[in-house]
């Protein structure tokens, strides 16, 4: 027998919110609405009788609370669906929906539950391709980090007068192929993720360039002369004690 793996909490927060359909990839089509459909939890596409347009504007209101849509591309993606699910819990108290209101404060907690459990994750996927520039703890070189998607895409010693460029460029397409990164996060890549998003959080003073826009040759190196010659002294002292040696040796595992 067949085991169901359960949806993440999440998704299925996402499905009801918006009326996505709950079912798997295969769409049975139905005479009568299913259990979701019948608690107005579900557009309800099984049954063969929906605007497929409708149907995409909703999936693409959701995408765009990921996407940065509105609010810009360096929007937090959980707070956008907070402030979302918050927008709409207001506009239903003001039309008298009171019942629906209830629903969504529920929600909104639950939400608020499951994206703190996340602690960053979220956000750290869908942030812009970063290049971090850091002076190793115990050696005189430069380190580059790469991310993409909330992952190490590339790492290494950056010799002296070394252009970056290309490499830059290849961080920044990994971290734009849905399925690969930003997508979906493995199990095994959650913790990764996290030391990254942590460290740099205690680490404001770090050299780090921003991916996207990409910035052209000039930008790119006049950043790594600048993190050579002492821009990033602030960074080269934090990563002098042990903190700094643990994610050095985190990122090269």
């Amino acid at each position: 027998m067949s085991r169901r793996i359960p949806r993440p909490e999440l998704v299925e927060q996402l499905d009801s919110l918006f009326g996505l359909r709950h079912c798997g990839r295969r769409l049975p089509r139905r005479e009568y609405p299913s259990a979701y459909g019948q608690m107005g939890r579900c557009l309800s596409p099984c049954l063969g009788d929906l605007d497929p347009n409708l149907y995409r504007r909703r999936l693409d209101e959701v995408l765009r609370l990921f996407a940065g849509g509105e609010r810009g591309p360096g929007a937090r993606p959980a707070q956008a669906l907070l402030d979302h699910v918050e927008h709409e819990l207001r506009r239903a108290s003001a039309e008298r929906r009171y019942e629906r209101a209830q629903a969504l404060h529920r929600r909104a907690g639950r939400l608020r539950a499951i994206l703190g459990r996340l602690d960053g994750v979220l956000e750290s996927t869908h942030a812009r391709p970063l290049l971090v520039l850091a002076r190793h703890p115990s050696k005189s070189v430069l380190e580059g980090f790469w991310l993409a998607g909330g992952r190490l895409v590339d790492s290494g010693v950056i010799a002296d007068g070394e252009d970056l460029t290309e490499r830059c460029e290849a961080a920044a397409r990994r971290g734009g192929r849905a399925g690969e990164l930003g997508a979906h996060v493995p199990p095994g890549e959650i913790a990764p993720i996290r030391i990254l998003q942590t460290w740099l959080a205690s680490h404001p003073d770090t050299a780090t360039l921003t991916l996207e826009p990409m910035p052209d040759a000039r930008a790119i190196a006049e950043f790594a002369d600048a993190a050579r010659a002492g821009a990033g002294a602030s960074a080269e002292r934090e990563l002098g004690d042990d903190r700094g040696d643990a994610l050095i040796a985190d990122l090269h595992v």
